[in-house]
């Protein structure tokens, strides 16, 4: 009797509540509706646009699906921890942030002046000093017409546009302040914008961004004119060391890969071993000193205009903070190089050149690419070689006596020691003792993007270089389906443009290209095939063919090189290039070396390029690293007549003085 009237109760109940359920029920399935046609509205907008993308689109295309996985919302600067007095803070407010990130980025100039008093300068070097017309309007073509405005607003198209009206008043303007050593004060002022740095593990510390300078228009024109002129007259002259990259005409990284294989398989030749110590060097560009870096560059010989120009560029500075739509008020600057400035990389390279004077004994060395320097010691044991590296590091001059007198503090918990030695080699590696820490040898460090190995193998290189294939045709797979999708046609592009340079960045280092030597086939086999996986991959997003096909059909198709083939092409290339250095760098030596190609035990890259290709160095015409004079370039080595008529073109030709005459066909 009670389970029979339970039984009714709950049918009452139902009776009862039901219109409100089937209410409830219809909402749910209309908000379901609704989510569904949304997601295929948003999918077939998505396709639309895919298929109808053309040159610009397909670039926006490639940014969408590789930019990492967010909720759609811009990005923004989470609670920063940081350090005070020694105790760890964390910020919360747009004040406090600012505070934190201005610490970091701006820090104030050292109390002591490090410049030692009385100095002697030598006679500094002449020519290149003369701002022209034609400098203005090549450095007006080179803007890009939509890049960030400073504070003045003024954006870059409006230049680009308007170079014919505006070059005339500007050289005027230019010229009275550079000769008489001017600055117009508004133009010191620029905007600082944080950036996130890319690849960061978390973005709750203050060192996970780097500022970037936006400059007014006018001004950043002027400093780009006067970087040419520094630069020619740095090329020129030769004032900076010869292992100093980057930044300079014919050096590439590369070339500074290179120089350090080959100076690391050289020592095995003779016996011995190798480490290197990769210096980090906290905050490089901030924690600059104005004072010190004009020390430098007098002492280099750089022209007195030139270090006046900088000198008055980096006094009087003011900036503002800007990020996550906050804007800090006003603060003046004293300290550092502002990163964003054309002039920043040109004048870093005279402010770090010093470390490359360092090694003074046999079997020291050193390299530097921007602020990215390396320490080389070559001994017969690594006790010894170590010795040498800390006497490097500890020595009157040296290393640490450089970061104190610079204000560039080291990271000693990010350097990184790596001890060079054959597979075979019993050598026994140990800790590299310093003062401020012992540093335990790694098996691998990063240098210029390209993973360098104890043992020279690549291994590590070819893995990641594989890694970013496989994740790169897989991003343009996204793209490209066989219903829809980007064009064979565009995707074809975006793959050629995107992937494969940053696939075979620096292959020419890491992989021993394809080449016969006597009877037997030379050459990294094994991680082209890998490649050539890869490539399958693009070749199939491209065609949108069966998995089933043939690797040679889907090259062929897709009009894609087969990989042996482009390696071949990317190592013919570097090697011809090498083949063309002038004396002047660093590697002319050993590729005109005529055993360098002939070198049977421990090659490095540079000697399986050469043994590959065979080019003759002496027979082959050299680039000069040597930039033309800015003074003179845009001038014309020659008249230009056209005749208003045949009569008077005739009577023209008949009366010229000139030996060599060349005429036109009118006939177009």
């Amino acid at each position: 009797m009670r389970k029979q009237s339970s039984k009714l109760g709950r049918k009452a109940y139902e009776r009862r509540y039901e219109p409100e359920h089937e209410v409830h029920a219809q909402r749910k399935e209309a908000a379901k509706r609704y989510e569904n046609n949304l997601k295929y509205t948003k999918k077939h907008h998505w396709r639309d646009w895919l298929e109808k993308s053309e040159e610009p689109d397909i670039w926006t295309a490639n940014r969408y699906v590789t930019a990492p996985a967010t909720d759609g919302g811009k990005a923004r600067i989470p609670v920063l921890k940081h350090k005070v007095d020694g105790q760890e803070v964390s910020t919360r407010t747009n004040g406090e942030k600012s505070a934190a990130l201005t610490k970091g980025f701006f820090p104030p100039k050292p109390a002591e002046n490090s410049v030692p008093p009385n100095v002697k300068y030598p006679r500094p070097c002449q020519g290149g000093t003369k701002i022209t017309a034609e400098q203005i309007q090549r450095q007006l073509r080179k803007l890009k017409p939509f890049k960030a405005p400073g504070p003045d607003g003024i954006p870059n198209v409006v230049l680009t546009k308007c170079a014919d009206l505006l070059t005339s008043r500007m050289l005027s303007i230019y010229d009275t302040m550079y000769e008489r050593k001017l600055m117009y004060k508004p133009w010191k002022s620029f905007n600082t914008v944080v950036l996130r740095k890319p690849g960061k593990p978390k973005y709750d510390v203050p060192k996970a961004y780097r500022p970037i300078a936006l400059l007014n228009t006018l001004w950043k024109v002027l400093t780009a004119v006067v970087a040419g002129q520094l630069t020619y007259v740095t090329e020129k002259h030769q004032l900076l060391p010869e292992n100093h990259f980057r930044g300079r005409p014919g050096r590439t990284t590369t070339d500074a890969m290179h120089l350090l294989a080959n100076t690391i398989k050289t020592s095995w030749r003779a016996g011995k071993v190798t480490s290197a110590l990769f210096l980090d060097i906290e905050g490089a560009f901030p924690n600059a000193v104005p004072s010190r870096l004009e020390h430098n560059m007098r002492k280099r010989k750089v022209p007195r205009k030139i270090v006046d120009f900088i000198h008055n560029m980096l006094r009087g500075r003011v900036t503002v903070l800007k990020f996550d739509g906050y804007t800090l008020e006003p603060f003046s600057i004293d300290n550092g190089i502002g990163q964003g400035d054309p002039l920043s990389m040109g004048i870093y390279q005279y402010y770090n050149a010093d470390l490359l004077d360092i090694p003074r004994e046999k079997g020291e060395s050193a390299m530097a690419y921007v602020d990215d320097s390396v320490m080389i010691a070559i001994a017969d044991t690594f006790p010894e070689v170590h010795e040498k590296l800390s006497s490097m590091m500890t020595r009157a001059g040296g290393v640490a006596e450089w970061s104190s007198q610079h204000n560039s503090p080291l990271e000693y918990s990010k350097l990184a020691l790596v001890d060079f030695a054959h597979r075979c080699s019993p050598k026994q590696r140990e800790a590299l003792r310093l003062p401020q820490i012992e540093i335990q040898p790694s098996v691998s460090t990063k240098y210029l993007g390209v993973i360098f190995d104890q043992n020279l193998e690549w291994k590590e290189q070819h893995a990641r270089a594989i890694g970013k294939g496989v994740s790169w045709t897989m991003q343009i797979r996204r793209l490209a389906r066989p219903s829809w999708g980007l064009t064979p046609g565009n995707t074809r592009r975006l793959y050629i443009s995107v992937a494969i340079p940053r696939v075979l960045y620096a292959i020419d280092v890491w992989c021993a290209p394809p080449y016969i030597d006597g009877q037997r086939q030379r050459g990294t086999a094994k991680v082209t095939g890998q490649l050539a996986t890869v490539q399958r991959s693009g070749a199939l997003a491209i065609t949108g063919g069966l998995r089933t096909s043939a690797t040679d059909a889907l090259d062929a198709t897709a009009f894609l090189l087969p990989v042996p083939n482009l390696a071949d092409k990317w190592c013919h290339r570097a090697a011809t290039r090498l083949a063309m250095l002038p004396k002047e760098h660093p590697l002319h030596r050993i590729v005109q070396n005529k055993i360098t190609g002939k070198i049977k035990r421990h090659k490095s890259p540079l000697n399986c390029l050469l043994a590959a290709y065979r080019h003759n160095p002496r027979e082959i015409e050299k680039i000069p690293v040597t930039v033309r004079n800015p003074v003179h370039q845009g001038i014309l080595p020659f008249a230009i007549s056209i005749a208003g008529s045949r009569e008077d073109s005739i009577r023209e030709a008949e009366h010229a003085n000139e030996e060599i005459q060349v005429f036109a066909d009118g006939s177009a």
